[in-house]
């Protein structure tokens, strides 16, 4: 062994250090030369190496993991074929869709067959801002007085069971009730009941005709039966997985090279592959789909648990067959089907026709990117990212028609929320700015819209527009709108603005909960057969709750006189007053 000086020497054993074949002692510590003093420095440093070698070691290990992606796409990418690593990366892609579909599939689809004891509530409403108010002056000068009107709002309120729906509908005025309609259908008695309670407490009563009852035992018996039929959401997610993977596999002309990838102002370097799918490839796809579909158990034991259910074979005008005679049928439609492709050349292709795919994938695997090239059309969906900056740019060109059609922009990204603006050109012509804030992406891909959004017109739409009444306002108008929705909830805002003055606010909210609550029509409901049975009923009609209301409202008197005069009239009056 050497110091640094290139002289030959020993270990300390004390301190590890060089001592010169001339030095009797450590030059470091001092410690006497002995034979054998590096074996002695190791066994007596022996842990403390250990426990450095082990973070030395954890350290790579901790890079590593917190790099797995990027390195196993890096041996992906540059070990394997262009079709394998576009396979790879596309499957991936393909995992991820399926469930986030199955996810929406299943809160979609699979939740509303299940109606039975389920209630649900929405509610709408508007109200005027300072311009929408100047407005309404407006409209005093033509000679009408709205100035007292602020705000109308619509409710409504449902709520199934097997054996009866309900529904209640009511309107607000300037945040007053002033009218609600209460219905019941009851399924089984076949009956109707209606009541608007500021006009008369007592509900009255309507038999349906009888095919109404079977109307409804036809709808859950086909509810149920889809239940029995449909996949789950575990299931759904993998047959569409397993479809989508089967036609990925099938394009294997594929090409690889570096590229850069722009959107709005953020480019990443990616690696592009370029997917070239021919009339052969189509006719491949479907043979091989076709083929899988044959030999899929988890579609027959749907063909056959459909063909048991008679309500869906009704509803559908299906021919009645076995279980085993519908399956049968479906497996000749196979064989045909893959008859015709085997007669086909080239699948709706003309020779040398031919679209194109650039997939374009970052150095973690991810596909941030795609163009779909038909002729002389393209289709881009770019997604570039540059840290917490990413671009955007969705576009359909069109040059045989000279058409295009750009949305295009960017921002950053926080987690799963966006924020950004972004321009629609219509022929390189700007139309509309659109902003977002905090979109959450996640909750997004399950169907609920959370965030910001304010769109605004661009200068160039007037230019579209050409010359029109209105042109120069509508230039100045900006709409925002607010979204909050949860998996059985939800609100939004809306507002219009004109010339930076609010023009109006739209409010609206949702809401899903199970079990039934329904109203209750009560023993004093009256059965409406014949017009004896509909003056009882109008014998306790009064027409001065609704006006109270109104005048709650401070609606003026000139719409609350005409009720005001039938104030205290039952039905009978009314009608003798007024035939």
């Amino acid at each position: 062994m050497q110091d640094k000086r290139g002289e030959k020497g020993m270990v300390c054993k004390k301190c590890g250090a060089v001592i010169g074949e001339e030095e009797q002692v450590c030059p470091n510590c001092g410690e006497p030369k002995e034979e054998g003093g590096f074996r002695q420095f190791i066994s007596s440093h022996k842990i403390g190496l250990i426990i450095a070698a082990a973070a030395v070691l954890c350290v790579v290990l901790l890079v590593v993991f917190c790099n797995r992606a990027m390195i196993s796409n890096f041996f992906r990418r540059t070990f394997s074929t262009p079709a394998d690593y576009y396979h790879y990366v596309e499957h991936k892609t393909v995992e991820e869709f399926s469930a986030d579909f199955g996810e929406f599939y299943s809160r979609g689809f699979l939740d509303g067959l299940k109606m039975q004891e389920k209630s649900g509530s929405s509610k709408m409403k508007l109200t005027l801002g300072e311009g929408g108010q100047e407005l309404l002056k407006l409209a005093g000068l033509a000679g009408v007085d709205m100035s007292w009107f602020e705000s109308v709002s619509l409710l409504a309120e449902s709520s199934v069971k097997r054996d009866a729906v309900s529904m209640k509908i009511g309107a607000m005025l300037n945040e007053v009730d002033i009218l609600t309609a209460n219905v019941l259908y009851d399924i089984d008695d076949e009956i109707v009941y209606m009541q608007v309670p500021e006009i008369n407490a007592r509900y009255l009563g309507t038999t349906v005709p009888d095919n109404g009852q079977k109307d409804m035992e036809e709808v859950w018996e086909l509810y149920g039966a889809l239940e029995r039929i449909c996949p789950d959401q575990a299931l759904m997610e993998q047959m569409l997985n397993r479809y989508l993977t089967t036609v990925v596999t099938c394009m294997d002309d594929v090409s690889k090279e570096k590229e850069v990838l722009t959107a709005g102002d953020v480019s990443q370097k990616c690696t592009m592959l370029v997917v070239t799918v021919d009339g052969n490839t189509l006719q491949e796809m479907g043979e091989t789909v076709l083929q899988k579909m044959r030999e899929d158990e988890d579609i027959e034991k749907m063909i056959k648990a459909a063909a048991k259910e008679e309500s869906f074979l009704e509803a559908f005008y299906l021919e009645d067959l076995s279980p085993q005679e519908a399956y049968d049928r479906f497996q000749a439609w196979i064989d045909s089907q893959l008859k015709d492709l085997a007669g086909n050349d080239q699948l709706h292709m003309e020779d040398g026709d031919s679209c194109q795919m650039k997939v374009y994938v970052d150095k973690k695997g991810k596909i941030v990117g795609r163009t779909l090239e038909i002729q002389d059309a393209a289709i881009h969906m770019l997604r570039p990212e540059k840290g917490k900056q990413y671009g955007y740019r969705l576009a359909y060109e069109d040059e045989g028609n000279d058409l295009s059609l750009i949305f295009d922009g960017g921002g950053q990204r926080e987690g799963d929320l966006l924020e950004g603006g972004f321009i629609l050109s219509y022929n390189d012509t700007s139309i509309l700015r659109i902003s977002v804030g905090d979109l959450d992406t996640k909750k997004a891909k399950k169907g609920m819209l959370n965030g910001r959004i304010t769109c605004t017109l661009a200068p160039g739409a007037a230019d579209l527009m050409g010359y029109a009444p209105g042109v120069s306002m509508l230039q100045e108008m900006k709409l925002t709108m607010d979204f909050q929705s949860a998996e059985d909830s939800g609100n939004s805002n809306m507002s219009l603005y004109v010339r930076n003055k609010n023009l109006f606010d739209i409010e609206t909210s949702y809401q899903r909960e199970d079990g039934y609550q329904g109203i209750e029509p009560g023993k004093d409901a009256v059965m409406i057969e014949d017009m004896e049975d509909l003056l009882t009923w109008g014998e306790d009609l009064d027409l001065g709750g609704l006006s109270d209301n109104l005048k709650k409202a401070h609606v003026p008197s000139m719409f609350t006189d005409s009720l005001d005069a039938f104030a205290g009239m039952d039905l009978e009056s009314i009608l003798w007053m007024m035939y």
